[in-house]
């Protein structure tokens, strides 16, 4: 007796079952149809941490090549898991060099709530029978046999696995195989797992109607759409709303309010590419119940940052009028207004630097995190450095021309000696 894992899951049978798959849907004559029993047994994964590429509870983890590793809190307490749907994988093939496991049938509503159920009553987790614990239950890797009837092929999109519809289930994570192999479903259930049916080209097969993780969406993919979230956010958070604040703080000297043109410019372009991937967070990222990971804490701050972006145009449209001219003191509404335009608009820009560096800590790839992060702390910080040293370069070379032509002009203008001697030397009129 033997404990069974990712190599000795079923083994030889694996590959004359993947014959039984060959779905129309993936280019093979189709050998199961929609309304026929089958047993099935795998990995339990929900689709968010299949579309991520890795696990949300262990981002050094590829999702397909680890699914064991994925604990049973994620999968039926974090929001952005439960709220997906559920998959079977299928086991690599024993003798391939291929180890990524493959997206291999969909659960339907009804099915993905049973797992669920199943999941809480056998495992360690928020949610789970309050008797379990880390000693008498699982904690990772949560995996299930089941006899199912295929209800879609999905014959129109290959990306989608097949959907079932769970007849009866039962936890395998721990399941274990005697000497004679016999399958979870055979034990259980008394009947043939679908990967012990015989056929030939096995493997041939199974590369035909496995769904990979490449294959996870027929649209963009997530990596996509973070990228370009975090693109719109860093060019607008991390670099064009800080400039536009900065030079309303330093750049006065100019003439004419061109600190003020420049500043309302600025913020509306930026704020306009904010509002863009704001939308886009919100379209697409389901994360206000993720509890303590970082795409929690990176969409509390993001939406505190963006509602104190929004309401700085608003609260401008409501700006009292300023003194007409220097004598003149600032009205209380005038002054009341500008603390609050002033200090909440810094408090958005300063909230935003450590919204990115989470968001960068969100990003599901190591590599992209690392890509984000130079992107970030070289071309917005690098910038804004860059932006502050021209301020200040700007402003003192300014100064020092103002003070030249005040000097030249006062080396035109005749003094009032001058103008005595002048008057002296004037002869009479007569």
């Amino acid at each position: 007796m033997i404990f069974r894992n990712c190599n000795k899951r079923i083994a030889g049978p694996l590959v004359a079952t993947i014959v039984a798959l060959g779905l129309s849907s993936h280019g093979v004559t189709a050998a199961i149809q929609a309304g026929d029993t089958i047993c099935i047994e795998g990995f339990v994964m929900d689709f968010f941490c299949i579309n991520r590429g890795t696990l949300l509870d262990n981002p050094s983890v590829r999702t397909l090549e680890g699914p064991e590793k994925h604990s049973v809190h994620c999968l039926v307490d974090v929001n952005s898991c439960v709220t997906s749907h559920f998959e079977i994988l299928l086991d690599p093939l024993p003798d391939s060099e291929d180890r990524l496991y493959k997206r291999g049938w969909m659960l339907d509503n009804a099915s993905k709530q049973r797992a669920i159920e199943l999941a809480q009553s056998v495992g360690s987790c928020t949610k789970c029978d309050p008797s379990n614990n880390r000693d008498n239950s699982h904690a990772n890797g949560f995996r299930m046999a089941a006899t199912a009837t295929v209800l879609n092929l999905n014959q129109g999109d290959a990306s989608i696995p097949p959907t079932i519809a769970v007849n009866d289930i039962r936890d395998t994570t721990a399941f274990i195989v005697d000497d004679d192999g016999l399958s979870a479903c055979t034990v259980f259930f008394g009947v043939q797992d679908i990967l012990e049916t015989s056929g030939e080209d096995g493997e041939n097969i199974l590369e035909s109607i496995a769904v990979d993780g490449n294959a996870a969406s027929s649209g963009l993919s997530l990596r996509t759409i973070h990228f370009i979230h975090a693109s719109l956010m860093m060019v607008s958070w991390g670099f064009l709303l800080p400039s536009g604040t900065l030079l309303a703080k330093f750049y006065k000297h100019r003439p004419n309010g061109l600190w003020f043109k420049l500043h309302r410019g600025i913020q509306v372009l930026g704020l306009l590419l904010a509002i863009t991937g704001w939308i886009i967070a919100l379209i697409n990222f389901n994360v206000f119940k993720d509890y303590g990971f970082r795409n929690y804490q990176h969409g509390i701050c993001g939406m505190v940052v963006m509602l104190l972006g929004i309401l700085q145009p608003l609260n401008a449209l409501i700006r009292p009028h300023g003194p007409a001219s220097p004598d003149e003191a600032k009205s209380t509404k005038r002054f009341a207004w500008e603390i609050w335009h002033k200090s909440s608009g810094w408090i958005a820009v300063g909230l935003a630097i450590p919204t990115i560096v989470l968001g960068t800590l969100s990003l599901p790839s190591p590599d992209d995190q690392t890509k984000a992060q130079m992107g970030y702390g070289i071309g917005c910080i690098g910038g804004l450095l860059a932006l502050v040293a021209y301020i200040f370069y700007d402003k003192k070379t300014f100064q020092l021309q103002k003070k030249e032509l005040e000097k030249v002009q006062s080396q035109l203008q005749p003094t009032e000696s001058d103008e005595t001697n002048a008057a002296k030397q004037k002869p009479a009129t007569p």
